[in-house]
């Protein structure tokens, strides 16, 4: 194995690990997020989002897991870079 496969292999499998991660924990929550919203009326949290609709707090719980989405696609770019440059050094 040359020098360029062992540097690249272990941030090929560094991204494909994460990007795999946030996808996994992207979808969990979103469907989770009723539950979520359960566990916050439950809590002491009810206070500051009672007036809230549940929708809303729903809606918007799952809007700021888009960030989680967009870092699993930006590690998934890694990945295919790195992947890239691994079958072009073959």
């Amino acid at each position: 194995m040359s020098e360029e496969m062992k540097e690249l292999l272990p941030r090929l499998i560094a991204a494909g690990i994460g990007a795999a991660f946030f996808v996994i924990w992207g979808i969990y929550w979103y469907r989770n997020a009723p539950k979520i919203d359960q566990w916050m009326k439950d809590d002491w949290i009810s206070q500051f989002a009672g007036h809230i609709p549940k929708e809303n707090r729903v809606w918007k719980f799952r809007r700021g897991l888009v960030f989680t989405f967009i870092a699993a696609a930006i590690l998934f770019l890694f990945f295919l870079c790195n992947l890239a440059q691994i079958l072009d050094a073959l």
